[in-house]
């Protein structure tokens, strides 16, 4: 269904309810798939203090996998940080739209920053002392489009296009998020507002 001024606005938030409960359900298939045969099989062979053995070995590999992913998020978000600043430097005073690439692992090197010029839009990543590219501004260029996979914080991205370049990113300020890139619709909308565009156009608010 379409209107006037291009596609009707689209409910973000409907669109993702099925992320929670992929992961509800991946949860699910590995506690009856592999923990519970492993516990229900040591308790009949060795009493109930086996069982709760193997409870707690699998409570501690998982507080093991926490405690060393924890310092590279940290990392990252002090990475991130500090290419914000770097951009903030070199082009100051102009708003920013951060977010990341989509489908791409959660790390300093995958986040993206637009920086949102009177004419353009300059594409900055990690690391960049100039703009790897730029986009101009023009009627219309700004849209949501299907990310076209299953992974990843949502099933839309940001896209902005001149039709001779284009950028696509998945709002979100990797400063701030400990673990997934969960883009809210909050995030979309900000991004929407800082690139001219009234996002009530675009989303269902």
């Amino acid at each position: 269904m379409t209107s006037d001024r291009g596609p009707s606005p689209i409910d973000l938030v409907a669109e993702r309810r099925w992320i929670p409960k992929l992961w509800i359900g991946l949860a699910a298939a590995v506690v009856a798939f592999a923990v519970l045969p492993a516990v229900v099989t040591t308790w009949i062979a060795n009493g109930p203090g086996a069982a709760l053995g193997v409870l707690a070995t699998i409570a501690i590999v998982v507080l093991l996998i926490y405690v060393l992913l924890l310092p590279t998020v940290l990392i990252g978000r002090r990475q991130c940080a500090r290419m914000v600043r770097q951009v903030e430097r070199l082009r100051p005073g102009w708003p920013l739209v951060l977010g990341q690439i989509p489908l791409a692992y959660v790390s300093a090197k995958s986040a993206v920053i637009l920086v949102v010029l009177r004419d353009s839009v300059e594409v900055w990543g990690y690391g960049d002392t100039s703009p790897r590219w730029t986009v101009r501004r023009t009627p219309g260029g700004v849209r949501l489009v299907r990310s076209g996979g299953i992974t990843g914080s949502g099933v839309y991205d940001l896209e902005v296009s001149d039709g001779d370049q284009r950028v696509a990113i998945r709002p979100c300020d990797l400063r701030k998020l400990a673990w997934f890139p969960m883009s809210r619709q909050s995030d979309f909308a900000d991004a929407l507002s800082t690139l001219g565009e009234r996002p009530q156009d675009h989303l269902v608010m």
